[in-house]
């Protein structure tokens, strides 16, 4: 009973004494593939991090612009503007806006809006129905 043991241990020790070195090559690939893997969510993190915080600065933006059109708007329904040229700046609490409008006609600006935010600086024009 022991021979039959011994035997099949005789074989597989000799199969693996010819194959010297097999092993590494499999650790090898397995740990470019685990680093690979790692290597993609890191970089899948960051990108989103950076949509995240692209989304948020859009979205302040956009918020600026409409409350700032609107108080322009309130500020011309409230009283007579006669100038055809006129610059107004509002501070807000998540940036500032400053408009420079110019009357197109007795119902229409055309504005350009400067808006500021954290150290970025963005331009828009607009038209107003006022």
């Amino acid at each position: 009973m022991v021979r039959p043991l011994q035997s099949s241990f005789r074989i597989i020790t000799k199969i693996y004494k010819n194959q010297h070195g097999m092993v590494f090559p499999y650790v090898l690939f397995i740990l470019i593939v685990v680093s690979a893997i790692t290597l993609l969510k890191v970089q899948d993190t960051v990108y989103l991090k950076e949509q995240i915080e692209v989304t948020e600065t859009l979205n302040v933006i956009s918020n600026l612009k409409m409350t700032a059109l609107y108080d322009l708007k309130r500020a011309f329904e409230d009283s007579e503007h006669n100038s055809e040229q006129d610059t107004v700046t509002y501070h807000y609490q998540t940036g500032t806006v400053t408009l420079v409008y110019s009357l197109e006609s007795p119902e229409l600006l055309n504005i350009h809006m400067t808006i500021h935010v954290e150290k970025n600086k963005y331009e828009y024009l607009t038209f107003l129905e006022v």
